[in-house]
């Protein structure tokens, strides 16, 4: 595609005229106009395919970032039946549920070792599922948090339950035993 810049005495582009995008499409959007400068970032307003106009950094659109005014990640979000939208983001039990995943499934987890790092994992169901884990669990207690029957076995229905802080206590594994059967290491 050629730009509407100018060469230079050594044949580069000029980069002080302003490079025109007007009239052109990406994706769903089609550039009406340059506006004014914003922090130091040239800004274009588009139409999207929608109707809805927005203005969009340049960077965005021709980098390929920006496809649509939003409307785009609105219908492959419609359209994913894998994505299903529970309405409980914010919940503590949605927070249990991330929280045992991370300690599990993330490497950088601040608690990994005690988890994941010892080969405790969560079944599929709970894994791929949060509504799975909340039908199975139902609603966290107040004063209760999630606790594994056998400290040493994994994350599932048959192996969790809701304990006191208390309960959690007697039901852990002994650091010491644990160290001694790794040479004084953790």
């Amino acid at each position: 595609m050629v730009q509407d810049r100018c060469l230079n005495f050594q044949g580069l582009v000029d980069m002080r005229e302003p490079l025109s995008l007007a009239g052109q499409k990406y994706g769903k959007l089609t550039i009406i106009g340059r506006i004014k400068k914003h922090h130091l970032r040239t800004r274009w307003e588009c139409l999207c395919d929608c109707g809805n106009i927005k203005i969009i950094d340049q960077s965005s659109i021709r980098n390929g970032h920006t496809k649509s005014c939003g409307c785009l990640k609105k219908e492959r979000l419609k359209g994913n039946t894998n994505n299903k939208v529970h309405g409980m983001k914010g919940t503590i039990i949605y927070q249990t549920w991330r929280a045992m995943k991370q300690r599990c499934t993330n490497k950088g987890h601040v608690n990994y070792h005690n988890y994941g790092g010892r080969g405790i994992s969560i079944c599929d169901r709970w894994l791929e599922s949060f509504e799975s884990f909340y039908e199975d669990m139902g609603e966290r207690p107040t004063g209760k948090t999630l606790d594994r029957i056998d400290s040493n076995g994994n994350y599932c229905k048959e192996n969790c339950k809701w304990s006191t802080k208390k309960e959690q206590c007697i039901n852990r594994r002994n650091p010491w035993i644990t160290r001694r059967a790794n040479n004084g290491t953790r």
